[in-house]
């Protein structure tokens, strides 16, 4: 019997020797039975090398998102991929991230012999230019923590874009990756929905991939951060999982606080990096209209957020207000 096809669905643009680097580690993969849609998302000279990787493993396969969506990004360009894809199961993996060799292996067996599970999900380590024995983890996982209140910022996000093998039976209740989430956030909320949805998921012991540090064209460097902030990028994946949680009735009083503190902090980055007023009022507009301020509270806030200007022997006042009322900590 034919061992089950995994597909994995690579997003990139621009990255062709970080690329190679990923599509070595799929091809080391202990789990012969897998097929690479690789994706790319508008990449220029020398980078347009990714078409070229079908001849190194035929079970590659090298689409351009622009023959298939006008719309840019990775999290359309993981639409794109989980349409084309033939697998039972589904990973997306990053085009500067690795899989250890076991990884499918690992994820495989435990899908098949769990058939009550929609998606299980390995624990990665953290790498600069290559991996070591003695990188750090991803996060922590505790005994019995909930994962959705860890997402919602009750502790450290305990897992990211490759974490899950998903069944692709499954990803249909979950629904497609949220393109309106154009520059961030689009694999938390994704997760977040997956979880306010009730799909049934197991975290395998051990560590399976590797996550590469940030570098100044990752998504998640430090100018980037800043820039999505600034953007409202955040507030608009904030606004997003505040509606995967209502909808789906999962609000908890503990939540709510969590919730509530995450919307102050996010108006606060926002208007720390250079954001407008407007742009951070979102955040509040969007705790308020869920209950999760009172009115004189929404108005104090963004009174305090058209202030923001004010300065006082270098400081800003109104974060320092805002911190010692909501005690967010950004």
């Amino acid at each position: 019997m034919e061992p089950p096809l995994v597909s994995i669905v690579i997003p990139t643009k621009d990255r062709i020797a970080l690329l190679r680097e990923t599509i070595g580690s799929v091809c080391a993969q202990t789990h012969r039975h897998w097929e690479a849609i690789v994706v790319d998302d508008g990449s220029t000279g020398q980078a347009t090398q990714h078409v070229e990787l079908p001849s190194v493993d035929a079970r590659i396969v090298s689409v351009r998102r622009a023959d298939h969506r006008p719309e840019s990004g990775a999290q359309v360009c993981r639409n794109v991929g989980t349409v084309l894809a033939r697998g039972e199961f589904v990973l997306y993996l990053d085009s500067d991230d690795l899989l250890a060799p076991d990884c499918l292996r690992r994820r495989v067996a435990a899908l098949l012999e769990h058939p009550e599970l929609d998606f299980v999900v390995g624990q990665c380590t953290q790498f600069g230019h290559s991996p070591k024995d003695d990188d750090p983890l991803w996060a922590e996982w505790n005994p019995g923590q909930d994962d959705l209140d860890a997402f919602l910022g009750l502790g450290k996000i305990p897992w990211q874009t490759t974490g899950p093998l998903w069944r692709k039976a499954a990803l249909a209740r979950v629904g497609p990756w949220d393109e309106s989430l154009v520059h961030a956030g689009h694999d938390h909320e994704l997760h977040v929905r997956a979880l306010c949805r009730g799909l049934a998921y197991a975290k395998l012991p051990g560590t399976d991939y590797h996550w590469r540090r940030p570098r100044g064209d990752s998504l998640s460097s430090l100018e980037g951060f800043k820039a999505h902030h600034a953007r409202g990028s955040m507030i608009a994946a904030f606004r997003a999982i505040l509606t995967a949680v209502v909808g789906n009735g999962k609000m908890t009083p503990v939540r709510r606080s969590a919730l509530r503190r995450e919307a102050v902090k996010l108006a606060v980055l926002c208007r720390l990096h250079g954001g407008a007023a407007d742009t951070a009022a979102e955040a509040i507009r969007a705790a308020r209209g869920q209950g999760l301020l009172l009115a004189w509270e929404a108005r104090e806030i963004l009174l305090a957020l058209a202030c923001w200007r004010l300065r006082l022997a270098g400081r800003i006042p109104a974060m320092a207000y805002l911190n010692r009322r909501h005690r967010f900590a950004a």
